[in-house]
């Protein structure tokens, strides 16, 4: 394993690399299976020692302590994810001989990354990503390794374009960041019960990467029927319950899950008999506070962008809409929201409830916002065979995947970023 025992919590400095020992080697295996079934809260040193067949002092030996067990499992669950990402492009690049070749290669390239069998691993980096967001030691290495493997795509964006296979309008640090931030929005449809089929996403996202590349026009599968909105009436809850959430919150934004201490909230007045009335558990409190770290804003911007939309009578007033959209969601501004929302998308691995909950409100949220873009396409300032469900969707997925950019230790170029990332919401709709 890549990771250097000298960089876990409460760990000695020492001059070997775990994995190179068997024994740590069955721990790590062990942690990484708890962690894949049944998620990281199910973690504990005496069970991943039992399972192991090693004793408890020896996982404190090679790993400190759990926090640094946690983080080494993480770490190597990465590091397997990523490794195979960049072979499909470069071999797209070592067999075409063509522009039209390469264009050809490096969508079947996409299409195998984006192929269902690659979900359970955007997962995993969802997972790592989220946990990652309060634990400064896992960022660094997830975003080290997220660096090499932007570096690699751009490496092969860069020889295609020196070759003139690929536009150059845009340079290719920028653009090969872009592919891979693209390539993680699909997250956004793939945990709960998304409520779009991942054909129209998948097609959808392939045009655009082909767009913003080799400048090609996006064609849609659309139009498709857009369902009336299914609203998820959520009972108010009562001031108690929303004090206690308000402090889960704000705990799990500052140091994460780990901390949450449920006598702390005794100094707020509020007794464990309480929390217990109204959330069942420790568990089911987080998992309510998690719901709304990832849901708090979201509602009041969709509002917001509704009544933005009721106000335009013009194509062009309404393409100024679809650009106010862009700038506020790719918004460097917005980046803590981002990192909230990854960090309690990352938190859903092993809670089926809390994964149908938010994907619940996603799929709200992308309804509404498919209503909006149906109103602009019926009215012909659209392309008339725009897809607005899925556009609605990936519009999401690649507001939060921006925050790849966010967390990559790398010289990157905000701006240019988002002048991409506008020029693919342009060209899906038409405008």
């Amino acid at each position: 394993m890549a990771v250097a025992a000298d960089r876990l919590p409460g760990r000695r400095s020492d001059r070997y690399l775990l994995g190179d020992n068997e024994s740590s080697q069955r721990i790590l295996e062990c942690a990484i299976e708890v962690i894949e079934t049944q998620g990281e809260a199910a973690v504990r040193v005496a069970r991943v020692a039992a399972m192991a067949g090693i004793a408890v002092p020896s996982v404190y030996h090679w790993f400190g302590s759990r926090e640094g067990l946690v983080i080494a499992a993480h770490s190597e669950r990465f590091r397997r994810n990523l490794s195979v990402l960049i072979n499909p492009y470069r071999q797209a690049l070592a067999e075409s001989t063509t522009a039209a070749e390469f264009r050809v290669a490096i969508l079947r390239a996409l299409e195998l990354v984006f192929d269902p069998s690659r979900s359970q691993a955007r997962l995993t980096r969802l997972n790592v990503l989220g946990s990652a967001t309060t634990r400064p030691e896992l960022l660094s290495m997830v975003a080290l390794r997220h660096k090499n493997l932007v570096e690699d795509v751009s490496a092969v964006i860069a020889d295609g374009q020196t070759r003139g296979w690929v536009r150059r309008d845009h340079d290719a640090d920028s653009l090969g960041l872009y592919l891979v931030c693209e390539v993680f929005a699909q997250v956004i449809i793939e945990f709960g019960a998304s409520s779009l089929p991942r054909s129209r996403w998948v097609h959808l996202s392939r045009q655009t990467l082909s767009h913003v590349l080799f400048g090609t026009p996006v064609q849609h599968l659309g139009p498709h029927p857009v369902e009336a909105v299914r609203q998820d009436h959520r009972p108010d809850v009562p001031s108690t319950a929303q004090r206690i959430l308000d402090w889960a919150v704000e705990r799990i934004d500052d140091s994460g899950e780990a901390s949450l201490r449920i006598t702390e909230l005794l100094g707020l007045g509020i007794s464990l008999t309480s929390i217990y009335h109204h959330f069942g558990s420790r568990e089911h409190m987080v998992q309510a506070a998690q719901a709304e770290r990832f849901t708090q804003s979201q509602g009041a911007q969709m509002v917001q962008l509704e009544e933005m939309a009721g106000r335009c009578s013009t194509a062009d007033e309404f393409a100024g809409m679809i650009r106010a959209t862009c700038s506020d969601l790719f918004d460097e501004a917005r980046a803590p929201t981002r990192r909230r929302r990854l960090s309690a998308l990352g938190s859903l691995h092993g809670r089926p409830a809390l994964a149908a909950d938010i994907a619940g409100r996603e799929n709200e949220l992308a309804a509404r916002g498919a209503h909006i873009l149906e109103q602009g396409r019926r009215n012909g300032w659209l392309a008339p065979e725009v897809d607005s469900l899925a556009v609605s969707a990936w519009m999401m997925g690649l507001g939060l995947s921006r925050v790849l950019l966010e967390v990559i230790d790398i010289d990157a170029d905000g701006a240019a970023w988002n002048r991409i990332a506008t020029e693919a919401v342009e060209a899906a709709l038409g405008i």
